[in-house]
């Protein structure tokens, strides 16, 4: 595995973990800012929101700038905006600080993403999507326990120190290999980028990923309570539970990416959503006979988190097949449908239970990924191409 790659991939993990790192020092942050716990917690919502908005914007206004160069600009701004974060004690001036570091975040990580198909050997493309994007696995799994760990050393200031240290190795690890990413962006015009984007297999590819995650996040979302309504498990067993879904998942996206290598995208599509599917009605028959024992908790975790995160490179892959000319933009689109995916999960699981049960999650989660998956499918049927024979985004760039 070269080294660049890993190099992309750590930066991806800092970015994305920078969201969730404050999540577990609420209270202590609420209490010495003087705000509520709920108000505190706008601080990792602005992230997210940023991310989403910013993504798309920043891919366009940076398509044609060396990636190198924006990876340098946003990893510097990211640094300060976190060393400043650390000093204040306003709770709008941090507030407008989380702004501008996700706008940093957002600027580069979809020319992040979309570097590495171009560097990747042409067969071996989906895997190094698959290992880039174990840094944004990564981020979820454990960055909510690095950062609460981090706060017990260091004080809530100490994450955003702690970040910034970490956004330097970025850095420095980055132009340790920047004979690799001084890339040119992509030099096709603005009416191509648009033409390629409102696209009927980007924009079908786009919503099937965001109700795809909807339905499996959703369950992820409320993980806690149906754990204990389906395990009677402690709290303590539930954060094993996490780290078991956290470590899956990091497995799932690398061997997502090597199988779309082999047998192409819509393949591995209906090898991931057969094994979340069959979790779910596992699950979902389990439920007549709750509290089942922690081990077939611990068994079942393990499978449904491997297929959450086995379809996120393969996603990407079929986004790439779909409008190979403007990768960065068509990859800051996934980024935003993904975050949604999340936002739609959260109120679909939250009305799950305040209609339901949390014994409900796994049977409607189910349902939003058998939609997704009748899209993706339809959408293959109409494209399909021979295994392998993914077309190379850098032969398509025209000058």
């Amino acid at each position: 595995m070269p080294f660049w790659l890993l190099t992309v991939t750590f930066a991806v993990f800092v970015f994305y973990t920078d969201d969730y790192m404050i999540a577990g020092v609420l209270p202590e942050l609420a209490a010495d800012l003087g705000v509520s716990e709920s108000t505190a917690g706008q601080l990792v919502s602005v992230y997210s929101l940023v991310l989403v908005a910013g993504a798309p914007f920043f891919a366009f206004v940076t398509a044609r700038c060396s990636r190198l160069a924006v990876f340098a600009t946003g990893s510097s701004a990211f640094t300060v905006t976190n060393l400043l974060s650390a000093q204040v004690d306003s709770f709008t001036a941090l507030l407008i600080l989380r702004v501008l570091s996700a706008a940093a975040a957002a600027a580069c990580l979809p020319a992040m993403f979309a570097v590495v198909p171009t560097l990747a050997p042409l067969e071996k493309r989906g895997a190094y999507i698959g290992v880039v994007s174990s840094g944004m696995v990564g981020a979820l799994a454990i960055g909510v326990p690095l950062g609460t760990v981090g706060a017990s050393f260091f004080g809530w200031r100490g994450n955003f120190l702690v970040f910034a240290g970490l956004s330097v190795v970025a850095l420095l690890l980055l132009w340790t290999v920047r004979g690799h990413l001084a890339v040119p962006g992509e030099r096709v015009s603005a009416r191509t980028h648009v033409a390629a984007l409102a696209s009927r297999p980007v924009l079908v590819v786009l919503l099937g990923n965001t109700v795809l995650l909807g339905g499996s996040l959703m369950l992820f979302t409320y993980f806690g309570p149906f754990a204990h309504a389906f395990a009677n498990s402690s709290l303590r067993q539930r954060g094993l539970l996490f780290a078991v879904a956290g470590l899956a998942g990091l497995a799932g996206t690398v061997a997502g990416g090597i199988f779309a290598d082999k047998r192409g995208g819509p393949a591995a599509l209906r090898v991931g959503f057969g094994i979340f599917l069959g979790t779910m009605v596992a699950l979902s028959a389990l439920t007549a006979v709750a509290p089942v024992p922690m081990t077939v908790l611990v068994l079942l975790t393990l499978v449904w988190s491997l297929s959450l995160y086995w379809n996120a490179p393969t996603m990407q892959t079929m986004l790439l097949d779909a409008a190979p000319e403007s990768a960065t933009q068509v990859l800051a689109l996934n980024s935003s449908s993904t975050y949604l995916g999340v936002t739609i999960g959260s109120i679909a699981g939250g009305l799950t239970l305040s209609v339901l049960s949390p014994l409900a999650l796994p049977i409607c989660a189910a349902a939003l990924g058998a939609l997704a998956f009748a899209l993706l499918e339809s959408h293959s049927r109409r494209t399909a191409a021979p295994p392998g024979k993914h077309r190379d985004p850098a032969e398509r760039t025209t000058p």
